[in-house]
């Protein structure tokens, strides 16, 4: 057997030295310069780069750089600091060698470096993030926040009121919408807590954390952020608003009470329903009566009724037609014209809200008779009873007949025209009637100011 080497051995070119062992990197290294030691990777990148023959050598001289760049990483206090060198020396290898500089950066961040720079920043992070001075809002929302009770009312125009209330003994009551709002919140929270609560958001400094490929939207963001991942913390409005949705409904216990509105509308179903009416409309103008359409399946009540009714829970008429509205109880919510009409007849004018009996929630009242004569001047006689009624005795009552409200009862004062008997559908303002609620507003759109 030959003793001497074989040529084809000899043939095959030495392997690059290990860039991290060339005296200008080493240096650096040696010295605790590990950003200077980036530099010097690119560097001879830069040499490697520009000598390879083929796509094959360009590989392996990016691979040679990556691999030594991640070998600084791990010695450095700050992989991140090590990635932004790269990527400011990429743009420089990238000009003398005429290659895009994503071309260049990537690769050699891929062979190490980037999950070297997520461990730290996980690491880092995992203590807890903090604002410089005072509690984070998120960190406040986070760790002080015990339950919302989120109050709910029967009323079918309904405005939720949300009560925070927090370990350190601070409680704050908002409207449903209020916390969408971040700044307006935070001046809420921090005028009931004695903590020192500062409008930063400590979520937001992983920011500086991010790669340029990731986003505050993004995965890792969300898992880095305080709280939960699927609700990152962030003065953003998309992604504040789904933080403090999230975590309200992750907190929150839902609590049901009467509503003034559903008060009101109850009371007036009481009075509909307990008093009496008549079938002929003059009557019911005259001496301020429900009036029962049978015709069209209606039932008009006198405005002062309603007002009554809502006066007694301090509702304004407008929430009371908003409630109305919603309930679907008037003519208007089923195609029947207006929710309320100015009526004179012999000079009187009334206003008559107009409900639909067709509707399950309005009543019928207990009596409806045809019609009302006057006796001895004070006094009312009811004429027998609506058709298909049989009755043994004519009755004789006050002019507080039939549950409507005397003068003495708060009752509606009765208007004086020359005009003949008409019905009118004109503004409130414009007819001198009584000022029922806004005709234009069908809808029920306008709420109660609370």
């Amino acid at each position: 057997m030959s003793d001497e080497p074989d040529a084809t051995d000899a043939d095959q070119p030495a392997a690059p030295t290990p860039i991290t062992e060339i005296d200008a990197v080493a240096d650096q290294l040696a010295n605790g310069e590990y950003e200077l030691a980036t530099s010097a990777v690119m560097d001879e990148l830069t040499t490697r780069y520009k000598a390879a023959e083929t796509e094959v050598d360009r590989g392996l001289a990016l691979r040679a750089a990556g691999e030594a760049v991640d070998e600084i990483a791990a010695e450095a206090a700050d992989p991140k600091a090590i990635g932004k060198r790269v990527e400011e020396a990429a743009s420089n290898v990238a000009q003398q060698t005429s290659t895009p500089a994503n071309q260049i950066a990537e690769p050699v961040k891929d062979h190490g470096l980037r999950d070297r720079i997520d461990d730290h920043r996980e690491e880092r992070v995992s203590g807890g993030i903090e604002v410089p001075v005072g509690v984070g809002l998120d960190t406040y929302l986070e760790e002080y926040l015990e339950t919302v009770i989120i109050q709910r009312s029967t009323d079918h125009a309904d405005d939720p009121r949300l009560r925070w209330r927090f370990s350190d003994g601070a409680r704050v009551e908002t409207s449903e919408s209020a916390h969408h709002d971040y700044y307006q919140f935070y001046q809420k929270l921090n005028a009931a807590t004695s903590k020192r609560l500062v409008p930063e958001v400590a979520s937001e400094q992983l920011e500086e954390e991010l790669r340029d490929d990731e986003a505050v939207d993004g995965e890792t963001y969300g898992k880095l952020s305080i709280g939960p991942k699927d609700r990152p913390w962030h003065t953003q409005n998309k992604l504040w608003s789904r933080a403090i949705s999230g975590l309200v409904e992750e907190r929150a216990e839902t609590v049901t009470v009467t509503g003034r509105r559903t008060d009101a509308w109850e009371t007036l179903q009481n009075r509909i329903a307990t008093g009496r009416a008549v079938e002929d409309l003059t009557d019911a103008v005259k001496h301020e009566m429900v009036y029962v359409d049978a015709e069209n399946s209606e039932v008009w009540v006198p405005s002062s009724f309603v007002d009554k009714a809502a006066d007694t829970v301090e509702v304004t008429r407008r929430a009371m037609q908003a409630e109305l509205s919603e309930r679907g109880v008037t003519v208007a919510d089923h195609g029947g014209g207006r929710v309320s009409e100015s009526v004179i007849r012999a000079g009187t004018a009334r206003r008559f809200w107009r409900f639909d009996l067709d509707a399950e929630a309005v009543p019928e009242p207990s009596e409806i008779l045809e019609e009302i004569e006057e006796v001895n001047g004070d006094m009312l006689r009811a004429v027998g009873p609506a058709a298909g009624e049989t009755t043994g005795t004519t009755e004789e009552t006050s002019k507080s007949y039939g549950g409507g409200p005397a003068a003495t009862d708060g009752g509606e004062e009765t208007e004086t025209s020359e005009t003949a008997d008409s019905t009118s559908t004109e503004k409130d303002d414009a007819n001198g009637g009584d000022d029922g609620p806004d005709d234009t507003d069908v809808d029920g759109s306008g709420g109660e100011a609370e």
